[in-house]
C-alpha cells in the first residue's frame, strides 16, 4: 500500500471490533475504538510524556520544541492533556459540557500567550491542542503532555490514561530523587504491561552528588529496581535541563531518538493500534466481569464456592444412582436369585436308582389286571397299590427335601436377612408355601396307555423329576416376589427421601447452572472479541534504536 493509503488500511481491522463492542452496549469501549479508528485515519506519530508534575515534563517538551510552548512553573501545568503539533501558532481549548453556553462541548481558540491560564483551570476543559513552529515534529508527529501521575484528581488520571490509549510511544519522566517511589514504579509497570514502546527518563540529574554515590552505582540501582518490578522498557536516559554540560547528560539523544521513530511511524502506529485495541478489549472484559461479580458471588454463596459445583455434580450423580438402584433393585435381586436357583434344580439328583426301582413297582401296580394272591385278593391288591404309591411318594419327598428344599430354605432366609425382611412369618411361609410330593403328582405324570418297560420307567422318572423341579421353582420364586414387594414398598419411602434431597440439590444446581452459564457466556464473548483483534505481537527487532548509557568524557 502507498504511504497515503496506509492509515485507512490500518483502520479496517478495528471496524468489526467496534461493531462487536456496540452490540455489548459498552459505550466507553465503543468510543475508545472510535478514537483509535480516527487516529488510524491520520498520519501523526503520537509521543506521550508522563510523569510526576515536578519531574520537568513540560520543560523537556519546551526544550524539544525549541521554545516555551507550555507554561512551566512550580504548579501543575497540565491539568488535562495538551497535544502539540507543528503549525501556525494558535491553541484550541475543548470545553467540558458545564462550561459552554448550551451545556454541550465547545471550542475556544486562544493565543499562545493566553494559554497558561487555561492550562491551570483544567477542570473546565477536556483537552487542549497547541500549534507552533516546531521543526522537530514536521508534519509527522504530535507530542502529548499529560497530567501528573501523582495527582489525586481522578479526572487527571482518566486524562492520562486517555492520552496513553492514543500514544504510539511513551516517555516516562522521573525526578532524580524520586525514581524509586511506589507511584513511579507502579505506573511504569502499568505502562510496561500495555506493551507500547516505553522509554524511561531520569531528569534533573544535576542533583546527583558523586561524592555521596557514584553515578554507576546510582544507574545500577535504577536498573535493579525496575527489574524487580518487572518493568520492560526500550531505553533509559538520564537528562538535565539546568546543566546542559553535565557529564552524564543524554539530552542530545532525545531529539535524535524522536527523529528516528518518526521515520518508523507506520510500524509504530500499527503496533500501537493493535496494543490499544487489545487494552480496550481487556478493560471491557474487566468491566463486564465487575458487572457479573455480585451475581456470581451470590450464586457461589448458594452453591458453596467453586468447589461446590463439582460437589453438587457428584452428589446429584450419587442420588441418581441410589434412586436407580432402588428402582431396579428388586428385578436385579430376582434375577440373581433365579440364576442361583436354576443350577441347584438342574444338578439335584431327584430320581436315583432306588427311586426308579420304586417307580417301576408303582407303575407295575397300575397296570390293568394287577392283583395280589389268587383268592380274596381284592383288598390285598388295593393295599399293595397304596403301599407302593406311598413308598414312592416318601422316597421322592425325602430326596427332594435333601437335594432341593433344604438349599432353597437357606437361600430364601439369606435373601430376606440381607434386606432386613426375615422374621417368624417368613419361616411359617416356608412351611406352608414350599411344595410337597403327593400321589396326585404321580397320577398326573403316569400315562395309562403306556406299556411298562425299562424305557418308560426312565421317562416317567424324568417327568416326575421335572414336575418336582417346576413346583419348587414356582414356590421359591413366589416367595421371592412376595419379599420383593415388601422391599419395593420400603424402597418407595427411600425414594421419597431421595427426591426431597434431590430437590434441595437441584435448587443449588440451578444456581450452579446459572453460574456456569455466566462463565461460559463470558468466555465466549472474550474469545469472540479477541478473535477480532489485530495482531499485537512484539515490534520487529531493530525497529527502535538502541539507547546506550551516558557517555562520560574522560577527566583531564
Amino acid at each position: 500500500m502507498s504511504r497515503t493509503d496506509y492509515p485507512k488500511e490500518m483502520a479496517k481491522p478495528l471496524l468489526p471490533l467496534r461493531e462487536a463492542m456496540e452490540q455489548t452496549g459498552d459505550h466507553t469501549a465503543v468510543q475508545a475504538i472510535t478514537d483509535l479508528i480516527s487516529k488510524a485515519e491520520m498520519k501523526h506519530l503520537t509521543i506521550a510524556f508522563c510523569g510526576h508534575f515536578s519531574a520537568g515534563k513540560s520543560s523537556l517538551i519546551n526544550s524539544l520544541c525549541g521554545k516555551r510552548v507550555l507554561p512551566s512553573s512550580p504548579v501543575p501545568t497540565s491539568a488535562n492533556v495538551v497535544s502539540i503539533r507543528n503549525g501556525k501558532p494558535r491553541a484550541l481549548i475543548y470545553t467540558t459540557p458545564n462550561v459552554s453556553a448550551d451545556n454541550g462541548t465547545g471550542t475556544l481558540e486562544v493565543s499562545p500567550e493566553e494559554l497558561e491560564a487555561y492550562c491551570k483551570n483544567g477542570g473546565a476543559y477536556s483537552s487542549i491542542e497547541v500549534w507552533d513552529d516546531i521543526p522537530l515534529l514536521k508534519d509527522d508527529a504530535v507530542l502529548l503532555d499529560t497530567p501528573g501521575v501523582d495527582s489525586t484528581d481522578r479526572g487527571h488520571s482518566l486524562a492520562t490514561h486517555s492520552a496513553l490509549h492514543l500514544a504510539d510511544v511513551v516517555f516516562y519522566v522521573m525526578d532524580y530523587n524520586h525514581v524509586q517511589s511506589e507511584t513511579n514504579l507502579s505506573f511504569a509497570k502499568s505502562l510496561s504491561d500495555w506493551g507500547k514502546p516505553l522509554f524511561l527518563i531520569v531528569n534533573q540529574i544535576d542533583k546527583h552528588r558523586e561524592r555521596e554515590l557514584s553515578f554507576d552505582q546510582y544507574t545500577e540501582g535504577v536498573e535493579a529496581i525496575f527489574a524487580a518490578w518487572e518493568v520492560r522498557y526500550d531505553g533509559l536516559l538520564f537528562t538535565s535541563l539546568r546543566d546542559k554540560q553535565h557529564r552524564y547528560n543524554q539530552w542530545d539523544v532525545l531529539p535524535e531518538l524522536i527523529g528516528h521513530m518518526m521515520q518508523e511511524k507506520e510500524a509504530l502506529i500499527t503496533h500501537s493500534l493493535a496494543s490499544s485495541a487489545s487494552h480496550v478489549t481487556e478493560q471491557h472484559l474487566t468491566r463486564e466481569a465487575e458487572k457479573r461479580e455480585d451475581e456470581e458471588n451470590s450464586l457461589l454463596d448458594e452453591i458453596g464456592g467453586k468447589e461446590g459445583i463439582e460437589r453438587l455434580e457428584r452428589e446429584l450423580e450419587l442420588l441418581d444412582q441410589q434412586a436407580a438402584d432402588i428402582r431396579t433393585g428388586p428385578s436385579r435381586v430376582r434375577e440373581k436369585f433365579r440364576a442361583e436357583l436354576e443350577p441347584l434344580l438342574a444338578n439335584a439328583n431327584l430320581t436315583p436308582a432306588d427311586i426308579r426301582t420304586s417307580a417301576a413297582a408303582y407303575l407295575e401296580s397300575r397296570k390293568p389286571g394287577f392283583r395280589v394272591g389268587l383268592l380274596f385278593s381284592g383288598g390285598k391288591t388295593e393295599q399293595e397299590k397304596q403301599r407302593r404309591a406311598t413308598e414312592l411318594v416318601r422316597l421322592l419327598q425325602d430326596q427332594a427335601s435333601g437335594q432341593v428344599e433344604v438349599h432353597i430354605r437357606t437361600m430364601l432366609r439369606q435373601l430376606g436377612e440381607s434386606h432386613q425382611l426375615w422374621g417368624a412369618e417368613w419361616e411359617q411361609a416356608l412351611n406352608t408355601e414350599l411344595p410337597a410330593v403327593d400321589e396326585a403328582l404321580l397320577e398326573m405324570k403316569r400315562s395309562a396307555s403306556a406299556e411298562v418297560s425299562p424305557e418308560y420307567v426312565i421317562q416317567f422318572s424324568k417327568d416326575v423329576r421335572g414336575e418336582i423341579e417346576a413346583r419348587y421353582r414356582r414356590s421359591a420364586m413366589m416367595l421371592v416376589d412376595r419379599m420383593l414387594e415388601a422391599l419395593a414398598a420400603r424402597g418407595e419411602a427411600a425414594l421419597q427421601a431421595l427426591d426431597a434431597s434431590r430437590a434441595a440439590l437441584l435448587a443449588q444446581s440451578a444456581a450452579a447452572a446459572r453460574y456456569t452459564a455466566l462463565q461460559r457466556s463470558a468466555a465466549a464473548e472474550a474469545a469472540g472479541l479477541r478473535s477480532l483483534l489485530p495482531d499485537a505481537g512484539p515490534l520487529p527487532s531493530g525497529l527502535l534504536p538502541e539507547v546506550k548509557g551516558p557517555h562520560v568524557p574522560a577527566v583531564p
